[in-house]
C-alpha cells in the first residue's frame, strides 16, 4: 500500500508541475525583432514605442588636449552620463602627442528600450544607431 501512495503522489505532483509549466509557457509570448532602419543620433531622440534601439558606436572628433587632461566621451541615455571611452596623450622629446577613444569605458552594443532617451554627449558628435521593431 505504500508503494502506491508513493507513486500517487509522484502522479500527483508531476500533473501539477506540467499544468504549472504549461501555463507559464501559455501566456509568455515570444517576440521578434525586425530591421528596420539605421540612424546617427546627435540631439535628444526618444526611441518610438514599439521599438528597440542598438547603440552600436559613439563618433567624435579628433581632441586636442594640453598633455595634463583626458577628456571622456559621453552619451547622455535618459539625461544621464554613460561614459563610452577617453581619450590620452603621450609626451615625448617636449612634444605631446594625443589620441582619440582610446580608452573604451563602456563596451558596445548598449540595447535601449522603447521611451528611452538618446543624445550624444560630451566629445561625441553622433551615435551610430540600428532600430528594430518588436514584433510579436
Amino acid at each position: 500500500m505504500r508503494i502506491n501512495l508513493n507513486k500517487q503522489l509522484l502522479v500527483i505532483f508531476s500533473i501539477a508541475f506540467t499544468t504549472a509549466l504549461t501555463i507559464d509557457v501559455k501566456d509568455a509570448q515570444a517576440q521578434t525583432l525586425q530591421f528596420s532602419s539605421v540612424k546617427i543620433v546627435s540631439s535628444v531622440e526618444t526611441v518610438p514605442s514599439g521599438k528597440v534601439w542598438k547603440l552600436e558606436a559613439a563618433l567624435g572628433p579628433a581632441i586636442m588636449s594640453n598633455c595634463s587632461t583626458a577628456p571622456m566621451h559621453t552619451l547622455k541615455i535618459n539625461g544621464s552620463d554613460v561614459n563610452v571611452g577617453t581619450s590620452g596623450n603621450i609626451s615625448f622629446n617636449s612634444y605631446c602627442y594625443g589620441w582619440s577613444g582610446i580608452g573604451i569605458v563602456t563596451d558596445f552594443p548598449i540595447w535601449l528600450p522603447a521611451n528611452a532617451t538618446l543624445q550624444a554627449g560630451s566629445n561625441v558628435t553622433g551615435i551610430s544607431v540600428l532600430e528594430f521593431d518588436i514584433v510579436p
